[in-house]
């Protein structure tokens, strides 16, 4: 004889299956850890935008001091070579003074020297002898001022390209104008 199997009717499943509840439970676990995790990275991006926001400071106040440096160096070269006999009283060996005293100095591109009509008598470049400076700002305020004066970027007609100038004024025993002494900073210096 044959047996018959008795089929047993299934019940309908009464609620979640296993792995549902399991995905529930698991997700209801890490729920926390999750929203720890997201404060934390919020938290640690404001940190680092607050340690990099120092830094930019800590770089412009450093580059700032450089240029600081840079300026006060020109002050200091203008008044030593202006303090040379050649440079002073311009005599045929003051283009080769000034190209002497750039020799190994990378940021200071040209020295002039520039008399009282804004005519450049000699330079370390000799193609600048040909120029007149009396139109400059720098050298309307260096004919007024008694110290070392600096202009903005300005383009520079003898280098063909952007520096930055000082000038220092020349007087004679009684305060009178002589001249000045110019000194070109080459601006892509800075900008590296």
């Amino acid at each position: 004889t044959t047996r018959t199997r008795d089929t047993v009717p299934k019940a309908p499943r009464q609620g979640w299956s296993l792995r549902a509840r399991l995905l529930i439970f698991v997700s209801i676990a890490l729920w926390p850890i999750a929203v720890v995790s997201v404060f934390q990275g919020i938290e640690r991006a404001d940190a680092d935008r607050s340690s990099i926001r120092d830094r930019m400071v800590q770089s412009a106040q450093g580059l700032a001091g450089d240029e600081d440096d840079l300026l006060a160096s020109a002050e200091q070269i203008t008044r030593a070579i202006s303090n040379i006999s050649a440079v002073n009283k311009v005599t045929p060996e003051c283009d080769s003074v000034l190209k002497e005293a750039l020799v190994g100095v990378t940021y200071f591109s040209n020295l002039m020297r520039i008399d009282r009509d804004g005519a450049v008598v000699c330079s370390a470049l000799s193609h600048a002898k040909a120029l007149n400076l009396s139109r400059l700002a720098v050298f309307g305020r260096a004919r007024q001022a008694a110290g070392f004066v600096v202009s903005g970027e300005i383009p520079s007609a003898a280098l063909q390209r952007p520096v930055v100038a000082g000038m220092l004024p020349l007087r004679d025993a009684q305060g009178g104008f002589q001249g000045a002494l110019s000194i070109e900073l080459d601006t892509g210096w800075l900008d590296s």
